[in-house]
């Protein structure tokens, strides 16, 4: 009975972690974008999402200050003052 058990703990284990895989493909421009941001020295960047014109928005830490940036098609960051 036990050997049952832990086959159906994997099974659940495996298939989950699975599941997980490929709920969180990540975009590969979004990953530019994140590194364009960390190049520039912040961190913790999170929240990023494309717009219409190919303009990413996210937000990082400079320090311990949240900053809304945005990072152009040609990888440029910039504070987003339109906060």
């Amino acid at each position: 009975m036990r050997i049952v058990a832990d086959i159906i703990a994997l099974v659940v284990l495996f298939g989950a972690g699975a599941a997980w895989a490929q709920e969180v493909e990540i975009d590969p421009r979004a990953l530019e974008a994140k590194h364009d941001i960390e190049r520039q020295g912040y961190r913790d960047v999170r929240g990023l999402a494309e717009d219409q014109n190919g303009v990413w928005h996210g937000r990082a830490l400079a320090g311990h200050t949240e900053m809304q940036l945005l990072v152009d098609p040609e990888g440029n960051v910039s504070i987003n003052r339109g906060q």
